[in-house]
């Protein structure tokens, strides 16, 4: 439920963002600045793949870690 109230409001960021003109006469829709908000989408996008990134490798390195650690224990039990 609070992933898709995020992606609401995250559309709804977006489109706003876009700066959407629409006109009935002679139909048009017309986007103000479309570079700004996909600017910022690429930004986000950024932050989550470096975020993704991190928190991957530091529970590699956790696991890897413990690992090590029960080795050690181990060696010195016996």
């Amino acid at each position: 439920m609070k992933n898709n109230i995020l992606l609401i409001i995250s559309l709804a960021l977006f489109i706003y963002s876009l700066k959407i003109s629409i006109t009935f006469k002679p139909f048009s829709i017309s986007f103000g600045t479309p570079y700004l908000s996909l600017g910022w989408v690429f930004i986000i996008i950024g932050f989550v793949c470096i975020n993704y990134h991190y928190d991957s490798t530091a529970y590699k390195r956790g696991v890897d870690d413990t690992i090590e650690c029960l080795k050690e224990s181990l060696k010195k039990h016996d």
